[in-house]
């Protein structure tokens, strides 16, 4: 698919119908995939209508695409009037458009975020360390738990408190960076878990986790101190599972599409052949 068709403008998600030129229009109602996270998108709709009104039948088709993940949508419209022997064909299109957020805003809010790095998961490397901590935060908060992002500094190495519906606490550490994590990191959250007297630990980070990670949390376990280690690709995962979706229905009135503005690609009148005058 053509770049052309993904727009780089400086605001955050907008889900209004874009006017765009129509060969990139017509492109994105063919496609398969959502152009921006690259998930299969989802037939929410398609119905046929017809009825008599006047002098022929008017037939209309309608048919809604959504991507369940980051909300980006289309929506076709084939419309056959009829009438005085004449014949109207009409294909209409329309689609939402995502822009790009600021990754460093740490005033951005934090579901637009989430869909953001659905679309855009390099992007984590840009965002702020604090941006990304609540994000990993209220993707917790998504799971059933409840969760407090601590402090900028004195944190002893806890960015984020989660507590379940016991009260038990979780310690997490988050990493933004494009570095691999070192086994010194995880002996230092076991540290830290030790001092706040918190049973288990979560380590995020945006990259990877070097060999010997791995095993210095299985240790940690044997010690009392569950350590669950969550990569790029693990968050990732992550992510998907804890992101709402835009909008399950095409019944709902709040989907954008709901009042999509058409632009129209094709229309051709003629006449229809055989067609009988009577006096």
């Amino acid at each position: 698919m053509s770049t052309d068709l993904v727009w780089e403008d400086s605001v955050i998600w907008e889900y209004e119908p874009a006017i765009v030129p129509k060969e990139h229009l017509r492109a994105a109602l063919t496609t398969a995939q959502c152009l921006f996270c690259g998930t299969p998108l989802t037939l929410m709709r398609h119905e046929t209508h017809t009825e008599y009104v006047g002098h022929g039948p008017q037939s209309e088709s309608v048919s809604v695409r959504a991507c369940e993940c980051c909300g980006w949508w289309t929506k076709q419209v084939r419309a056959r009037y009829v009438g005085y022997g004449d014949e109207e064909i009409l294909l209409q299109g329309a689609m939402g458009v995502l822009r790009n957020l600021n990754p460093a805003d740490d005033d951005a809010p934090i579901e637009e975020v989430r869909a953001y790095l659905l679309a855009r998961y390099e992007a984590r490397l840009e965002m702020s360390p604090r941006l990304f901590e609540q994000t990993v935060a209220s993707v917790y908060c998504k799971a059933g738990r409840r969760a407090v992002v601590t402090g900028r500094s004195g944190d002893g190495g806890i960015d984020v408190v989660l507590e379940d519906a016991t009260g038990k606490q979780t310690g997490v550490q988050v990493k933004r960076t494009k570095n691999s994590i070192k086994v010194e990191a995880i002996r230092s959250l076991a540290g830290a878990l030790l001092l706040r007297g918190m049973p288990e630990g979560i380590f995020v980070t945006t990259s990877r986790f070097q060999s010997g990670c791995t095993e210095e949390a299985r240790i940690a376990g044997l010690r009392g101190k569950r350590i669950q280690l969550v990569d790029a690709v693990r968050f990732y995962d992550a992510l998907r599972i804890g992101q709402r979706e835009a909008y399950s229905s095409s019944d709902d009135p709040s989907a954008p599409f709901s009042g999509a503005g058409m632009v129209t690609l094709e229309r051709e009148q003629r006449e229809r052949p055989g067609r009988i005058w009577h006096y």
